[in-house]
């Protein structure tokens, strides 16, 4: 039996109260980091972390699976204050790690926003391909998203360097690099108001950051050596032709995406 906690980064009060209450029952513990003063709940089950000062998303998703990891969880629901997790998808997703050893990140099809394809075993696929009804897929942009910690832990919990976008694009690469893959259900269980906290917080200065953030992206792994690549080809060979080749990578490395 999995030991699983949730992990909400409150950063606005709208819905707050109804995702807690969507996640309650289907979880051992809640987390709540608040970037923002917090709410009191009467339920033991809810515990609230942080320091009510905004220092961004990607901040409090690493404490809270750190947290989470720390006190012996086995998985982590990492939830946006604005995503409703409706009955069955906690089931549905520890499911999926049950079965699959070497999946590490589940979640809905409506945060495939590639939309990728579905991956084979060993991570291919075909780039030109569009959408998955069920399966392996590069990344999902999730709002709340169903995390292994023991992956989550191999790979350093979660990027800090972002400030609220690329962070989980980040990480779905990364666990893939580190031969672990991600799951996309067949069904949708998860409601999503609609965001904007960014355009809240950062006002004119939101796009400005999402240029950055991807930039950051980009740049980090175009730090990989070469020979990081090679080895990328053949345990994420999707990941492999995307990123190194689609998106021109290896041009930093002298290589024409024809010869890579």
């Amino acid at each position: 039996m999995l030991r699983i906690a949730a992990g909400i980064i409150h950063g606005r009060d709208t819905w707050l109260t109804e995702v807690v209450e969507s996640l309650v029952g289907q979880v051992d513990r809640i987390f709540i980091w608040n970037n923002r003063p917090a709410f009191s709940f009467s339920s033991e089950k809810i515990h609230n972390l942080g320091t009510a000062n905004n220092y961004g998303c990607a901040r409090g998703c690493y404490e809270l699976m750190r947290i989470a990891d720390d006190q012996g969880f086995d998985a982590i629901v990492l939830a946006n204050d604005d995503a409703v997790c409706f009955p069955g998808y906690v089931e549905a997703s520890s499911a999926i790690l049950k079965q699959m050893p070497r999946v590490a990140y589940v979640s809905t099809p409506l945060t495939n926003c590639g939309p990728f394809p579905m991956l084979d075993e060993k991570g291919d696929g075909v780039v030109a391909f569009q959408g998955c009804v069920e399966g392996r897929v590069l990344e999902l942009m999730s709002v709340a998203p169903l995390i292994r910690l023991q992956a989550a832990r191999e790979i350093g919990h979660w990027p800090t360097w972002f400030f609220q976008h690329s962070h989980e694009t980040h990480f779905c690469w990364d666990l893939w690099r580190h031969n672990w893959q991600v799951w996309q259900l067949k069904d949708e269980y998860l409601h999503h108001y609609g965001g904007h906290q960014g355009k809240d917080i950062l006002g004119p200065d939101r796009e400005a950051i999402l240029q950055q953030d991807t930039w950051r992206l980009y740049w980090w792994w175009k730090q990989l050596p070469l020979a990081e690549w090679k080895r990328i080809k053949e345990v994420a060979p999707f990941l492999y032709k995307y990123v190194f080749v689609k998106h021109h990578l290896c041009s930093h490395y002298g290589i024409r995406p024809e010869e890579a």
